[in-house]
């Protein structure tokens, strides 16, 4: 199930459009993760070859590097590899980062960086936090895997922004629980660059049975007509 929806807000420079993405099994289950990653791709591949630059949000550190792994080994298997490193050609920023990546010692940094992939977490240090922002914003990695403390804390925004699952764990009651309202708004506000675009997309990729909160909730925020 996918619905598409679209406002343009005065608190926004840019229109956005959502979409809600449903997919098969219990949350959390190999069928379920396995159906998030196969949803994540298909929206990649088709950003990819628009041109479009994407972020992916996660909700665990580790999940950044395992994402932005897929999605390379993915592009991989479907002979579209080339559409990551599209940003390469003639961009003057290539060699200053290629030279402080050096310095670095985040491994799958360099690694995903080499295939055009970036990853983004508070786990991280600042240096390479930085680095990962300085490629994207170049336009040196196509795909950025990330948490949500990117939303919150750098204005760093792209076409489009894609959340893969909205089950996030609290250590406060010891559970799982969902990704808050608050929490998607402020993810779909890294969509869209003024300065570039005249839309920015937000998708929500999610179990099924979670699909109708979502849509009743963040539709409910803004005047949002139907497309």
């Amino acid at each position: 199930m996918q619905g598409l929806f679209y406002f343009d807000s005065s608190f926004r420079p840019v229109p956005l459009e959502q979409h809600f993405i449903g997919v098969k099994g219990k949350a959390g289950s190999p069928t379920s993760r396995g159906n998030l990653d196969k949803a994540v791709f298909n929206k990649v591949e088709q950003l990819l070859a628009q041109g479009h630059q994407l972020m992916i949000f996660v909700h665990a550190r580790k999940e950044t590097v395992k994402t932005a792994m897929t999605m390379r080994d993915m592009c991989r298997d479907e002979g579209i590899a080339e559409l990551l490193m599209a940003g390469r050609e003639g961009n003057v920023k290539l060699d200053g980062i290629k030279r402080d990546l050096l310095t670095s010692r985040n491994k799958e940094l360099k690694e995903l960086f080499e295939s055009g992939l970036g990853i983004h977490h508070a786990g991280m240090l600042r240096s390479d936090r930085n680095l990962s922002e300085r490629a994207f914003e170049s336009g040196l990695t196509r795909i950025l895997c990330c948490t949500s403390t990117l939303a919150w804390g750098v204005n760093l925004p792209a076409y489009a922004v894609l959340i893969k699952g909205t089950e996030v764990y609290d250590s406060s009651v010891g559970k799982f629980v969902d990704l808050s309202i608050l929490d998607v708004l402020q993810i779909f506000g890294r969509a869209g660059r003024p300065q570039y675009e005249d839309l920015g997309v937000g998708y929500i990729c999610t179990n099924q049975d979670k699909l109708t909160h979502y849509i009743d909730a963040i539709t409910s925020q803004h005047p949002i007509e139907s497309k």
